[in-house]
């Protein structure tokens, strides 16, 4: 089966990385660089390209993730993405930090406390198209 290819299946994929608590130099952020690399690792590309997923030690313990995902081999084009899984602390998530790193069970208690937060939330919140959780971005 396929995976990450609807919008529902890249929801439970950014939900489960959240999960992982990332903040800088934490062991969770070296944590997360290595379930990526695995979960990369499984996919049939990267099994029949081992060569093009690595993961690169940094002299401060954690690790750089690079993956290359080579297209049709007559394209002059190349696409660049480029991106960090580390997050800050969650304190400004007040009495709701406890749920920073889950982003469905988040969402439900911001709608219980609803007209307490701000108006600009509360419209992200109503829309329904806005997951709230550190790493979600």
């Amino acid at each position: 089966m396929n995976s990450w290819q609807s919008k529902e299946q890249l929801t439970e994929l950014l939900s489960s990385l959240a999960h992982y608590q990332s903040v800088t130099g934490t062991n969770a952020e070296i944590a997360l660089a290595e379930y990526l690399h695995h979960l990369l690792a499984e996919k049939t590309y990267f099994q029949k390209n081992s060569d093009h997923l690595n993961l690169h030690p940094l002299d401060d313990g954690r690790h750089l993730l690079t993956a290359l995902v080579k297209g049709a081999s007559n394209t002059k084009e190349t696409i660049i993405l480029l991106s960090h899984f580390d997050v800050v602390g969650t304190e400004d998530y007040g009495s709701l930090e406890n749920l920073a790193f889950r982003p469905k069970e988040l969402t439900k208690e911001m709608n219980k406390i609803y007209d307490q937060l701000p108006l600009q939330v509360q419209k992200d919140l109503k829309q329904g198209e806005w997951r709230f959780g550190r790493g979600t971005l």
